[in-house]
């Protein structure tokens, strides 16, 4: 398939580029960006070869990216992203993947990562919330991120610090965390969650001072 390139450029507009070598699922997102009266589609790529030319070549202020491609990893375009567009944002749109893989696009520059099994008004607000300065993560692979990091099955959950030493999540921080990633009002954690929202940043003081963060964009990563 090959990619499409649009030059037009409007003011204040959310210049969008995709990536993806599945046509439907091109379609399906290409759709979505159209739709979205902030956005313009300004390229859609099939291949890592164009999409890094293009990256090159057009200003880009959201990179949606998929990560396995006939010629490639995305993770090669989401860096040359963060190098090139330091301002813009990259929002990964792939099937679960190795924990490895996932960490490896946010370390490389992503700050969402969303199932192609989500729904298209779900795609669109996590879109939405990338451009306000939120991480959404879709819950299955949050899960799956949980699960792997876990160093034994225990109601804490575990993950490996830099420095050797261990950081510690219970259950309801982790679940927290998980929420707030992909945008959840307090209030809409109280109801997901059932919990008082009173009792939500005490949690997430907890959260930060545990991974010795100050943000929730932090905390995600």
């Amino acid at each position: 398939m090959e990619s499409t390139i649009s030059t037009i450029n409007t003011i204040n507009t959310i210049n969008t580029m995709i990536l993806e070598d599945n046509h439907v699922l091109g379609k399906k997102f290409s759709t979505i960006v159209n739709q979205w009266p902030e956005a313009t589609l300004v390229a859609y790529c099939s291949t890592l070869k164009d999409a890094l030319a293009v990256i090159k070549s057009e200003k880009v202020d959201l990179f949606i990216s998929d990560l396995n491609l006939p010629d490639g990893s995305g993770v090669t375009a989401i860096e040359l992203m963060s190098t090139l567009h330091p301002h813009g944002r990259t929002v990964v749109i792939s099937m679960l993947s190795e924990c490895e893989v996932v960490v490896n696009a946010i370390q490389a520059g992503a700050i969402g990562y969303l199932s192609k099994e989500d729904a298209s008004i779900k795609v669109l607000q996590s879109l939405k919330s990338v451009m306000a300065g939120l991480s959404p993560i879709s819950v299955n692979i949050a899960r799956h991120i949980l699960t792997v990091v876990s160093s034994e099955p225990s109601d804490n959950v575990t993950a490996e610090a830099t420095d050797d030493t261990k950081i510690t999540l219970t259950v309801r921080e982790a679940e927290i965390l998980s929420a707030i990633s992909e945008g959840y009002t307090y209030r809409e954690i109280e109801k997901i969650l059932s919990i008082s929202h009173k009792i939500i940043p005490v949690h997430i003081s907890n959260i930060y001072r545990k991974l010795q963060v100050n943000n929730r964009s932090q905390a995600t990563y």
